[in-house]
């Protein structure tokens, strides 16, 4: 038996779960503000849509880049936006799901 005869594929997730993972992830890093504070009336459908093909740990790390401490301490001054996640969305690469599955038929 070959070493990698088998690997467990995991899809992206759906629009709708996208929106969910990305509501969850921002709420879970500024905590103190819910899902009441202003300063987190984000876009999260559009925030989906613009991640299409994006894992949920691409997400979180986008997430934990544009979240830094610096930022975070300037929430009250300045409120979240869809914008500054959008940068990040398009400096990183996407997961490859044609590469993973032309592994998985071979």
């Amino acid at each position: 038996q070959g070493f990698f005869e088998k690997i467990l594929y995991f899809p992206n997730a759906h629009h709708a779960d996208k929106a969910m993972i990305w509501k969850d992830s921002v709420e879970k890093k500024i905590p103190r503000f819910g899902s009441s504070g202003g300063v987190l009336r984000l876009d999260y459908q559009s925030l989906a849509y613009m991640s299409d093909g994006f894992s949920a740990g691409a997400i979180n790390s986008i997430v934990d880049m544009v979240l830094t401490k610096k930022r975070m301490d300037s929430l009250d001054e300045e409120p979240l936006s869809e914008q500054e996640f959008v940068w990040f969305l398009e400096k990183k690469p996407l997961h490859d799901d044609e590469r993973m599955l032309s592994f998985t038929r071979s």
